[in-house]
């Protein structure tokens, strides 16, 4: 247990150690994005610079292939066949997700070519996703009247909201309301309205029967 957490405390404590290294060796560094790789490239032995780099590179090819997995089963599984298309076949399961897999990886590697920093597609996914997962959960679990078409068109309506607001305001939204909050508001409206027309639908249903 106690080597445990000193491994844990040296993976913690040497990126920051990396970091000031770097701002001090070479304080003029344009791209903060190299700051790491030119450390481990002219002030560590070659043979250590070259494993820490494929160490890095490794690390990163399987956080990649576990997150495009994840999407293809995610889309393929649950929406196309659990949803809009249940009786899709296995064999063309298979071949949808082969073409998510394809379409995504490239999608992945025109966003890693346009998006400038890390920080920034952190904060791009991490505000997506806080947007397509906050209201259906929030309201999944305090509103009975809840249902998973709402979720879906909820998702569907509130993040590409989100994207379009964040590209045409340059990032800064709507008064107090960043982005990332005004597409949370749109995602509560459209749940709600679309949740209050499927129990107008279901009660008008019953009525007939």
């Amino acid at each position: 247990m106690a080597l445990n957490s000193l491994g844990l405390l040296l993976f913690a404590i040497m990126p920051p150690v990396l970091g000031m290294v770097a701002r001090s060796t070479y304080p003029d560094l344009r791209n903060r994005e190299l700051a790491l790789p030119i450390v481990m490239v002219n002030l560590l032995p070659s043979w250590l610079g070259t494993l820490a780099l494929a160490a890095i590179f490794s690390a990163e090819i399987s956080s990649a292939d576990a997150v495009l997995a994840m999407l293809t089963t995610s889309f393929g599984k649950d929406l196309m066949k659990g949803c809009l298309y249940p009786n899709l076949s296995e064999t063309e399961l298979l071949r949808v997700t082969r073409l998510i897999s394809v379409v995504s990886g490239m999608l992945g590697i025109a966003l890693a070519v346009l998006i400038p920093t890390v920080i920034t597609a952190l904060q791009i996914f991490y505000g997506l996703l806080t947007v397509a997962l906050f209201v259906p959960l929030l309201f999944g679990l305090y509103w009975k009247r809840s249902n998973a078409q709402a979720a879906l068109l909820t998702t569907a309506t509130s993040v590409p909201a989100t994207f379009c607001i964040d590209i045409f305001t340059a990032g800064k939204g709507f008064g107090m309301l960043s982005p990332v909050a005004c597409g949370i508001v749109l995602g509560a409206v459209s749940f709600i309205l679309v949740t209050i027309t499927n129990g107008f639908r279901v009660g008008r249903l019953r009525k007939e029967q």
